[in-house]
């Protein structure tokens, strides 16, 4: 697994956590998410911080930024839609090649557990 497989994996963990933070209104499950959403952001950038000062990227890192300060200030609402924003943010220049990536993973993961007689 290189690093773009990895860090959508672990992103996609992150959101996991995230909505289960929510749907529970837990604020350690959410704070959790945070940290790995972030982990899984430096995967998929390949820890270049060059790359996150270009174009909108540093607006998208202020209202995501924003959107964890608002879930410790417990207004998950708020938090949530800033979160989700920022993320959007970071991404837009990349959900192409991620989409493409993930379609890619899912449907190898798929077909290696699904017999051949369900494929054709």
């Amino acid at each position: 697994m290189n690093n773009k497989e990895t860090g959508i994996s672990i992103i996609f963990f992150g959101l996991i956590f995230f909505f289960l933070g929510l749907l529970l209104l837990d604020t350690g499950l959410l704070c959790a998410s945070n940290v790995i959403i972030v982990a899984g952001l430096s995967f998929l950038l390949k820890t270049n911080i060059l790359n996150l000062t270009s174009g909108d990227e540093p607006k998208g890192i202020l209202i995501f930024c924003t959107g964890v300060i608002f879930i410790f200030m417990r207004f998950f609402l708020f938090g949530f839609l800033f979160e989700v924003t920022g993320l959007f943010i970071i991404l837009k220049s990349k959900i192409g090649g991620i989409k493409n990536k993930a379609k890619t993973m899912l449907f190898g993961i798929l077909s290696k557990r699904i017999p051949k007689f369900f494929l054709k």
